[in-house]
C-alpha cells in the first residue's frame, strides 16, 4: 500500500520545495500545483463508448509509434538514436505494416490520412 501522506502537510512540503529551489534559481520537482491536482481522484472508463459506439482501444505500441512518425515528419523530433533513424527510413509512418501511411500524403499530414487509408490530398 502507498504512504498517504495528509494534504495539508504535502501542500507544506511541496511549498517548502518550491521556495528552496527558487533560492538556489531552479525548479522544484514538487509544485503545489502539482499536489492539488493530485488530490483529485480521476478515473476514467471507456465502456459507455464501447457499447455504444463501438469504441476500441489501440495497441500502446502503435500509438507511440504513430507519435513519434507525426513529430518525425513535422520536424518536432530529430532522429538521433538508431531506432528512430530506423523508423524514418521505413517510412510506413502510422500504423506501422496497416498501411495507414501519412507519410504517402507528403508534409501535409492530416488525421484524415491516417483514419482513411485510401485518401489522396491534391
Amino acid at each position: 500500500m502507498p504512504l498517504r501522506v495528509p494534504y495539508p502537510l504535502m501542500l507544506a512540503v511541496a511549498g517548502l520545495r518550491e521556495l528552496g529551489a527558487w533560492v538556489r534559481g531552479k525548479r522544484s520537482p514538487v509544485s503545489r500545483q502539482l499536489v492539488r491536482g493530485a488530490r483529485r481522484y480521476t478515473f476514467l472508463d471507456s465502456g459507455k463508448a464501447q457499447r455504444e459506439l463501438g469504441y476500441t482501444n489501440r495497441p500502446l505500441e502503435v500509438t507511440v509509434r504513430d507519435t513519434l512518425c507525426w513529430l518525425l515528419l513535422h520536424g518536432d523530433l530529430e532522429a538521433a538514436t538508431p531506432e528512430l533513424k530506423a523508423l524514418r527510413a521505413e517510412g510506413n509512418g502510422p500504423g506501422g505494416s496497416s498501411g495507414t501511411s501519412c507519410w504517402r500524403v507528403g508534409p501535409r499530414c492530416s488525421m484524415i490520412s491516417m483514419l482513411a487509408p485510401g485518401f489522396r490530398e491534391g
